[in-house]
């Protein structure tokens, strides 16, 4: 567990994710819609740059039950998920989540594919359409297979929001390897509790041109007066000034970005 941090666990990686989506509606869960247009604007870029009418290929590290599937692939909003899911699913879990999508038009120029040591939740996540594909790999101590690897290589736009913190440095070099001829543009939402610059020197490293979204992205409230105070310690030691945001009950994140430096380079940003 990350000190600091509530433990979800036990509902994180579950066949139903009834209990998951109870508990984030419960802290008025967002980041994911906070991080949506941000997300699609760098895939409009990357399309325009790619030049190609091809399936864009993203990679979603943390993906767990598919909340940014659903909310990229599908158009869903987060309360749309919180309502389906207020109640235990009818056996099978899966065919029940695919209901949902009986209300909305697919989109089909990108592919997902999840990566997450939850396996259930990423059984889940694919059996409702939810992502393409999963990687069931706990990169922080094993290393990828080759199907894996090969998923990896692939990726075009690699995202997370939320996971930096448990996934480290560590998981993002071997990704960053496996994919360093294809150079994935990136986007990172990593929670102010954590120190940003490990990922900052790690992407420059691998040739990217790195930056940070100007506006902090809410997360959700903290689940324990326990938490915001480790939290609160946590950002005291990194010199942050929590006043106005983790003050307030609430966890934010920043956005790292990353592009390869040839393409910033031509991009006459």
């Amino acid at each position: 567990m990350i000190p600091g941090k509530a433990d979800f666990n036990d509902i994180y990686d579950a066949d139903d994710p009834h209990l998951y989506y109870t508990a984030m509606q419960t802290l008025d869960y967002c980041i994911p819609e906070q991080a949506r247009p941000l997300f699609e604007k760098m895939i409009e870029e990357i399309k325009q740059q790619q030049k190609t009418e091809k399936k864009l290929n993203i990679l979603d590290i943390g993906a767990s039950y598919g909340v940014n599937g659903a909310l990229l692939k599908w158009g869903m909003s987060l309360q749309d998920l919180f309502l389906h899911h207020r109640q235990p699913a009818a056996s099978p879990a899966s065919a029940y989540g695919r209901r949902l999508l009986e209300r909305y038009q697919l989109r089909d120029d990108i592919d997902i594919t999840g990566l997450d040591i939850a396996s259930r939740a990423l059984r889940y996540a694919q059996a409702c359409d939810l992502i393409d594909q999963s990687i069931t790999v706990d990169l922080e101590v094993d290393e990828a297979d080759d199907n894996q690897a090969e998923l990896i290589r692939r990726t075009d736009f690699i995202i997370s929001t939320g996971c930096i913190g448990y996934v480290t440095d560590t998981s993002l070099r071997k990704i960053l390897t496996l994919n360093n001829s294809r150079k994935a543009w990136m986007a990172h939402c990593i929670l102010r509790m954590f120190d940003i610059e490990p990922y900052q020197r790690l992407f420059a490293e691998y040739g990217y041109h790195v930056w940070q979204h100007p506006v902090l992205l809410r997360q959700r409230r903290f689940a324990s007066a326990e938490e915001q105070d480790q939290v609160l310690k946590n950002l005291k030691t990194l010199n942050i000034d929590a006043c106005g945001y983790e003050s307030e009950g609430y966890l934010y994140a920043r956005m790292l970005f990353a592009m390869p430096l040839d393409v910033w380079s031509k991009s006459g940003r």
